[in-house]
C-alpha cells in the first residue's frame, strides 16, 4: 500500500506539470465507411490523469465515454500518450462486451510519435480479417518486424534477430574466440538484434547481452524491476453504439 501511494504521488506530480496533455483514445470499427472506404472512427476521447481516478491494490482504473452513431463493432483502439512518462496499459474493457488484452508499455509521444494500436481479443484468419482492420494489422506487423537497420533502443517493440558472440572476445586474440551463435551453423539460442557493430576482425558480431535486446513487453513481470512511479492502467470504456 505504501508503494502504491508513492507511485500515485509520483505520477500526479509528473502529470500535473505545465506540459501535461492526457492520453488520447480513439475507437476503430471493424466496418468501413461506405463514403470514404476508410475504417469508421469514433471521436477522440482525452483521458485526464487527474480525473475519474479509481485505485485498487496496484492498479489504476479510468472510465472513458464515447458517443458514436452507426459505428458497428469496435475492432481496435488507438492510444496516444501525451504525458511525459511511459505507463503500462494492462487492459481495456468496452462495456463488458469487448475486451482488449494490452499488457504493454505505452511510450510518450516525445519518444514515439506513432499511436499505439491494440486489437480486440479475437483471432482472425487472414481471409476473415474484417475490412476495417486489415490496414491497421499490416501497419502493426511492420512495426513488430522492423527493417533490420538502426540501433535498438529500450522503447522499441521490434522482433528481429542477429548472430552474436559474447561468450568470447575475438578482438583480444584467436584463443579468446568462441563459436558464433544464431547463424546457420549454430542457429540456437537466438537473440534479438541490437544493431551494434561487429568486432574489429569482422568475423564475429560481438553483442553483449542487455535488456535492449529484449522487447520490454516480454520481460517477466515476476522478475521485472519497475522504476518508482510505474503504474498499471486499465480502462473501462462506455459508449452508445447501435449495432
Amino acid at each position: 500500500m505504501e508503494r502504491m501511494k508513492e507511485m500515485t504521488l509520483h505520477w500526479l506530480d509528473a502529470f500535473n506539470s505545465p506540459t501535461k496533455g492526457g492520453v488520447v483514445l480513439q475507437l476503430v470499427s471493424t466496418q468501413l465507411d461506405p463514403k470514404t472506404l476508410e475504417p469508421k472512427l469514433s471521436n477522440e476521447a482525452v483521458l485526464d490523469w487527474s480525473k475519474t481516478l479509481e485505485t485498487t491494490a496496484d492498479r489504476i482504473t479510468y472510465r472513458v465515454e464515447f458517443m458514436v452513431v452507426n459505428f458497428g463493432v469496435p475492432g481496435a483502439i488507438t492510444v496516444n500518450n501525451k504525458y511525459q512518462e511511459e505507463f503500462f496499459l494492462e487492459s481495456i474493457t468496452f462495456e463488458g462486451l469487448v475486451h482488449f488484452a494490452c499488457n504493454s508499455w505505452v511510450q510518450p509521444e516525445k519518444v514515439n510519435t506513432k499511436k499505439r494500436i491494440f486489437f480486440v481479443n479475437k483471432a482472425y484468419l487472414p481471409c476473415q480479417t474484417p475490412e476495417g482492420l486489415k490496414e491497421l494489422r499490416e501497419k502493426e506487423l511492420m512495426e513488430l518486424r522492423g527493417d533490420g537497420t538502426g540501433l535498438r533502443i529500450p522503447s522499441d517493440r521490434i522482433y528481429d534477430y542477429d548472430t552474436y558472440n559474447d561468450l568470447g572476445d575475438p578482438d583480444k586474440g584467436v584463443e579468446y574466440a568462441r563459436p558464433t551463435l544464431g547463424g546457420r551453423q549454430n542457429p540456437h539460442p537466438r537473440r534479438c538484434r541490437t544493431g551494434r557493430p561487429p568486432t574489429k576482425n569482422g568475423e564475429y558480431n560481438h553483442l553483449k547481452l542487455t535488456l535492449h535486446t529484449i522487447n520490454s513487453n516480454e520481460i517477466l513481470i515476476e522478475v521485472q524491476e519497475y522504476p518508482q512511479g510505474t503504474s498499471m492502467w486499465s480502462f473501462n470504456l462506455h459508449s452508445i453504439i447501435p449495432i
